[in-house]
This record gives C-alpha cells, sequence and structure tokens, in this order.
C-alpha cells in the first residue's frame, strides 16, 4: 500500500473534542485516553482511584513524530491550564522529578458546555504537520516543567520562571507535619494556588520559602499538631503567606527552634510589657 496512507494503527480524535480542547490537544487527549484504558485493564498505576499514565518526554515524542519538542510542551500546558489533564507525583525516588498524568473526566465534560468557537484561535500551534503513529505497550511517563507568569497590577507580564511543580510538591512533603497527607496530585484547582502563591510572593524561589515557613509553623503550633489536614484545607484562605508572616515573626524575636507557639506568642508579650514599662 502506499506508504503515506493508513496501513497502521491511527492516531484518532472527535472532532467535537477538538472543538472543546484544540485539535493538537485533542490528538494528546485521546492517545493519553488509550493508555488509561490500557493501564486500567492491566490494573497497574493505579494511584489515589485514579489510573494514571507515565513517560519520557523522548517517548512521547515517539508517538508524535510529527510534533516537535516545543510543540509537545505547548500542548501538554494548555491542557493543565485548561484544568483537563492532573499532574500526579508518585516517584518513590525524590530524585526522580517525573510526573503522572490522567484526565479530569468531570472538568472535560463541563467543557461541553463551552466548546471553543469556530472562530477561537487553535491553542498550541496546530501548524506543525500531523501524521499517524503506532501504538506501542508500555506505560507512559514524561517530566512535568510548567510556566508561571507574575504580572503587574495592570495586568502586564512582569516576568516569567521556568519551574516544575515537582519544586512545590517537594518542598511541601519534605516540610509537613507528619500528621498531614502526603501532596501527590496537583489539579487544575491546586495549580492556580501555587502559581497565585509565586505571583503574590514575586517568584518562585520567594513562593518556596513561604511555603516551607509556614509548614515550619504548622510543626510548632499546638492547633496543627495530631491533624490529618489536606493541601487543600492547609493552603485554603491564604494561610500559607498568613503563617510564614508568623515564623518569620518567631524568627525575628529569636525563639528557640522547639518552642511552641503559644510560649513563643507568651515571650512576645512579656518582651512588650517590659519594653513599655522601661
Amino acid at each position: 500500500m502506499n506508504g503515506v496512507l493508513i496501513d497502521e494503527s491511527p492516531l484518532m480524535f472527535q472532532p467535537s473534542l477538538a472543538c472543546r480542547v484544540g485539535v493538537n490537544e485533542a490528538i494528546f487527549l485521546q492517545q493519553l485516553h488509550y493508555w488509561i484504558g490500557v493501564n486500567r485493564k492491566q490494573k497497574r498505576n493505579l494511584r489515589d482511584g485514579r489510573y494514571w499514565v507515565y513517560n519520557t518526554l523522548e517517548r512521547w515524542l515517539e508517538q508524535f513524530p510529527f510534533w516537535s519538542e516545543s510543540t509537545l510542551k505547548r500542548v501538554i500546558k494548555s491542557l493543565k491550564d485548561q484544568g483537563v489533564i492532573l499532574t500526579g507525583f508518585f516517584n518513590d525516588d525524590r530524585r526522580d522529578r517525573t510526573a503522572w498524568y490522567s484526565i479530569d473526566y468531570c472538568r472535560l465534560e463541563d467543557k461541553s458546555t463551552n466548546p471553543l468557537g469556530q472562530n477561537d484561535p487553535i491553542r498550541s500551534g496546530q501548524n506543525d504537520l500531523m501524521g499517524q503513529v503506532k501504538m506501542t505497550g508500555s506505560s507512559i511517563q514524561e517530566t512535568n516543567n510548567t510556566e508561571i507568569t507574575t504580572e503587574t497590577s495592570e495586568g502586564r507580564a512582569r516576568g516569567k520562571d521556568r519551574i516544575d511543580l515537582f519544586l512545590f510538591v517537594d518542598c511541601y512533603n519534605q516540610h509537613k507535619p507528619d500528621s498531614f497527607a502526603r501532596l501527590t496530585i496537583v489539579n487544575y484547582q491546586r495549580r492556580k494556588k501555587l502559581e497565585q502563591l509565586a505571583k503574590d510572593c514575586g517568584g518562585v524561589d520567594n513562593a518556596l520559602v513561604a511555603l516551607a515557613n509556614a509548614l515550619r509553623y504548622a510543626k510548632a503550633d499546638e492547633w496543627y499538631r495530631g491533624k490529618d489536614l489536606s493541601f487543600d484545607n492547609f493552603a485554603s484562605n491564604g494561610k500559607i503567606l498568613q503563617l510564614h508572616e508568623r515564623w518569620v515573626e518567631r524568627e525575628s524575636i529569636g525563639a528557640p527552634l522547639g518552642a511552641s507557639n503559644s510560649d513563643v506568642e507568651k515571650a512576645r508579650l512579656i518582651a512588650e510589657f517590659t519594653s513599655a514599662l522601661q
């Protein structure tokens, strides 16, 4: 048969899916859905009640030989921005910064009520050549890189920090109290919280410091002791910055590392009272 016609398993997607998320995004999402189905049948990569897929960037590109590396990264970032794919961190080795991916099927279904308009711009560089690719039998894994853009109050981009979400996941799991649940999945809402934290802190490095300090404060605070909290509970209502500021205050008065927050507060009040008497 002619070498450019289909004589192998093609990549396929529904036009309605492309209308919801974009053409390239639909191609990637359909392939991800395929491998999730494979893993479900083989009862493989089940984490937190959901089946996951992983692969290196190079292995992804073997499945999409018509894309450049930059196009593939844009496609994945676009799907993350839309909240359609979830990012998981389940590697035992902390040095392994490889993310696992799954699909948020509920959010994808919600997008059916608000599809892309016919004249909307296509999301991720659709001028790249499209083609066919054989399915492979291995499970798949891809290093998770994302981009956070901090903006001024006028809304113009002030600068970009290329990070991977692993930095935040690793920081949280390393410094959290033992009773807190591990952070293993970064969904759309959690990613937005981390982006907002980086924006509020003026950059990723400052945000990581604030997160670590907030968790140090939680370790020393009686209220948090023994609490089985999730990341969502801990990061709600601006708590990270609030606890970071309290920890900085602890350090400013030279509180011992092992001192409880209530003891520190008593010492601070006594110091203020003594200072007032003088």
